[in-house]
């Protein structure tokens, strides 16, 4: 099964990382030997994600060179403006990349979860 279009806020600027974060956007953090974006992708595409738009700020540049389009997904890059748009202006800006049905994740999370029950189109309910 094929999940719907995914967003991924990864536009931060990493403050609680403190001086590791002013030099290093959190998508780039080395988690286990890599950046920890690629465990995030790796784990979406086995979940069945095929296109995935990144809404990328703090240091997008050098995350769409480093992570790129791994493991056959269709990965987009929409970049944040010189002044930081927000989480409602990144997904503004990756709507054209998304379509109507789509699923918003952040950046710095790993969930183990069944990402296709939260992608599904529901039923429409009896009234």
């Amino acid at each position: 099964m094929s999940l719907s279009p995914l967003a991924i806020l990864a536009g931060g600027l990493g403050t609680r990382l403190g001086e590791l974060g002013r030099t290093t956007p959190k998508a780039l953090v080395s988690v286990a030997g890599r950046p920890f974006a690629l465990w995030q992708l790796e784990l979406l595409r086995a979940h069945g994600a095929g296109r995935v738009v990144m809404c990328v700020g703090h240091h997008g540049d050098e995350v769409q060179a480093r992570i790129g389009a791994p493991f056959g997904l269709d990965v987009r890059y929409i970049h944040d403006p010189p002044a930081l748009a927000g989480t409602a202006g990144a997904l503004r800006g990756a709507l054209p990349l998304l379509g109507e049905r789509f699923l918003v994740l952040y950046g710095d999370t790993y969930l183990r979860i069944d990402y296709a029950a939260w992608t599904a189109p529901r039923p429409a309910s009896a009234a």
